[in-house]
């Protein structure tokens, strides 16, 4: 069970271990270049992209998947734009990160923020541990993955704070 609440806390628990955030700044920094100018990595791989729909709260939510041809990882990573949505340097960040070999899914705050919730729930802890673990089901499906997958969440300004 990807998310765990706890007493109000929620943790994200893959294969009896908590996902540690602190490695999503070292999947970042890895990408990073990639779109200050620096020439890629060498460990840059070619990856393929498509879209699925998740639906979150009876609407649809558009993902946006990266798959590596050579993986370093069986790790996926969950990765949430800023504010603006799905757009420039918040697409090369996921696409920095899918060179560097990671399964990626990813989408935008702006349109995850507009979704309509039920009333009286507002987007707490719970309910986005609820609404991750919808969109990693959705992912793992689309990669065709039927065992649990470790899951590092990212993120630009305000889908890094949804990360955290």
């Amino acid at each position: 069970m990807p998310a765990v609440s706890t007493g109000g806390a929620s943790r994200w628990r893959v294969a009896g271990g908590h996902v540690v955030l602190a490695a999503a700044f070292a999947v970042l920094s890895a990408g990073c270049t990639a779109f200050h100018g620096f020439p890629p990595s060498a460990s840059s791989r070619e990856f393929r992209t498509s879209t699925v729909t998740v639906m979150l709260h009876g609407e649809p939510l558009e993902l946006h998947l990266a798959s590596p041809t050579t993986l370093v990882s069986p790790t996926l990573v969950v990765y949430a734009t800023g504010d603006g949505g799905w757009f420039g340097t918040a697409v090369h960040m996921f696409r920095a990160i899918a060179a560097e070999g990671y399964r990626t899914v990813g989408f935008s705050s702006r349109a995850f923020l507009r979704i309509e919730r039920p009333p009286h729930a507002a987007l707490n802890a719970r309910q986005l541990a609820a609404d991750y673990s919808a969109i990693q089901a959705a992912a793992q499906t689309a990669f065709g993955e039927t065992a649990a997958m470790p899951i590092l969440l990212t993120g630009w300004s305000r889908g890094a704070a949804f990360a955290a």
